[in-house]
């Protein structure tokens, strides 16, 4: 947990971040324009949108969106390679942002030819897309058989190893972050592989990676607007980041000396905590500013150089791994005797805790809710469904009495 005082107070990979926040390869980096507005918002640094030597497929966004949880979108945009490296171009140009490059690729030598081509671009790394579940076109009518890129590539951890080795050696002034995906039961030996092939960092999105929208009841039809027919499509947003916080840890304890970015779920400053907490040391976000708006940027990076201030750390390094020493298996888990509780001047009496189909312990008395301790088992769930706040828990602060 201790800082390396040499290190930029922002960093990932070896790239100088200019704060807390990067802006992950999506819609919110496809664009020069959208770029200018990551500056002004004060972003750390932005991953440029997804590039292939040729996109697989043509496409525009569309998506199933539900706010502040999902973004489902099966079809997107991606670029083709000159588009790409002008944007890195004119980014670097016209923009005091750090670029990284996010491309992917379906042989050896179509790698080498983008790593290069976004090198000369001036781009600051490299994100080697080891991610996008879009790539898989091998379901469905019309399906063909997918090359092996995207998050394909985390099924075959010797794969990994050869694709970061052969960029790296070609080009060992580069600095590599691979972007992988926790989609099969390989995900510690994919971040070793990472490690292995010489790369300076590794870029951990959480699940899930994939998905289909749900069906209208009336017509039978997938919910997707604005397009005849529906494909499995990445899924991002909140309902990403429990599962991204269990891969940062994962991935730091598979390869502690690698440098981690992690994006998926991130929605305020408190999530960037909880990512520097489990081992991340930068954190990268799409779908929330999506959702809210590039002040959004602004505002996690206000709070948290206030977080840091206020506890008087100089950045993500002093909290770092800080989670990892709470880690343990489900049978080495300590369980507390403490039980729930009601305060009754903020209970409101509406009752919604009695409908917590498990629990026999919560009743109304005069009005209010009563918790029995004796039937409380202490799951940790009645909390999550009261309007006015009222349910503590014996180990919350609110409950502590002063000595």
């Amino acid at each position: 947990m201790c800082p390396d005082d040499s290190r930029p107070r922002f960093h990932a990979a070896g790239v100088p971040l200019r704060g807390p926040v990067i802006v992950a390869s999506g819609p919110l980096t496809s664009r020069l324009s959208l770029l200018r507005l990551a500056d002004s918002a004060g972003a750390g640094a932005v991953s440029l949108k997804l590039t292939f030597l040729k996109p697989p497929f043509a496409g525009e966004m569309r998506s199933f969106s539900v706010l502040d949880s999902v973004i489902l979108s099966p079809v997107e945009r991606r670029l083709a390679i000159d588009e790409g490296v002008e944007l890195c171009r004119n980014a670097k140009a016209e923009t005091s942002l750090p670029v990284w490059a996010n491309y992917s690729a379906g042989d050896p030598d179509e790698w080498l030819v983008l790593t290069e081509a976004f090198l000369a671009a001036g781009a600051d790394g490299l994100e080697l897309n080891f991610c996008c579940p879009n790539l898989d076109t091998s379901y469905g009518r019309g399906a063909r058989s997918s090359t092996h890129a995207g998050a394909l590539i985390c099924t075959d951890p010797d794969l990994v190893v050869s694709i970061v080795r052969n960029v790296a050696e070609h080009f060992p002034e580069a600095r590599l972050l691979p972007k992988i995906v926790n989609n099969t039961h390989l995900f510690r030996e994919v971040v070793g592989a990472v490690a292995e092939g010489g790369a300076s960092g590794v870029h951990v999105v959480g699940q899930p990676v994939s998905g289909a929208p749900p069906v209208d009841p009336d017509t039978l039809k997938p919910v997707l607007p604005f397009a005849d027919g529906v494909s499995f499509g990445s899924t991002n947003g909140s309902v990403c980041l429990y599962n991204t916080l269990k891969c940062v840890a994962e991935a730091r304890l598979a390869a502690p000396k690698l440098d981690i970015v992690a994006s998926g779920g991130v929605s305020d400053w408190s999530d960037c905590v909880s990512m520097y907490a489990y081992g991340a040391d930068a954190v990268a976000l799409c779908s929330a500013v999506m959702w809210h708006g590039w002040k959004l940027v602004s505002s996690i990076s206000e709070n948290l150089l206030r977080y840091f201030d206020a506890r008087g750390i100089d950045g993500p390094a002093a909290v770092r791994d800080a989670a990892l020493q709470h880690l343990v298996s489900p049978a080495h888990l300590r369980l507390s005797p403490l039980r729930a509780s009601v305060d009754v001047d903020k209970c409101a009496g509406c009752g919604r805790c009695l409908s917590i189909g498990h629990c026999e312990a919560v009743s109304l008395r005069d009005g209010k809710a009563f918790i029995d301790p004796a039937l409380c088992m202490s799951c940790g769930v009645c909390r999550s469904v009261c309007p006015a706040d009222a349910i503590v828990y014996d180990d919350d602060p609110r409950c502590r009495k002063e000595p």
